[in-house]
């Protein structure tokens, strides 16, 4: 098992943006080489640590939410509106459009309360997702 202090970095690259989410952001090492890698390729920094204040993230990705299968090859897929992060880790879906190692923090977090997968080419399902509306799929920890 693994320390909140060991390198629990987690990167997710949308387009030109490197969002950051890391327990005790400020004392590690590694948020300061991915600023300095996102930098090297131009990209925008963002960090949104739960020593922040953060208590929930929205995931923008050019699908729905979470299914049972991929949508788009297999139609009887079926769609998840609601997962705790444990439970979804335990289905090892092999389309999981997040990186396993979010699902293992989340799990972790004592103050991040879950995850808002969104598809970010709907017109208005952001405006939605932070008005607190049912979009999407929420991973709860």
């Amino acid at each position: 098992m693994r320390s909140t202090r060991s390198i629990e970095i987690l990167c997710l690259a949308l387009a030109a943006l490197v969002l950051v989410w890391s327990p005790a952001l400020m004392q590690q090492l590694w948020p300061v080489i991915g600023l300095l890698a996102a930098a090297s390729i131009g990209a925008i920094w963002s960090s949104c640590s739960p020593d922040f204040g953060a208590r929930s993230v929205i995931l923008l990705k050019d699908v729905d939410g979470l299914y049972t299968a991929d949508p788009k090859t297999d139609p009887a897929a079926e769609f998840i509106a609601e997962i705790g992060a444990a439970a979804l880790a335990a289905m090892r879906l092999p389309t999981l459009p997040i990186e396993p190692i979010v699902l293992e923090l989340l799990a972790r977090t004592k103050l991040v309360r879950g995850i808002r997968l969104v598809n970010g080419l709907v017109p208005g399902n952001l405006t939605r997702a932070l008005a607190g509306e049912p979009v999407g799929t929420w991973i709860h920890a």
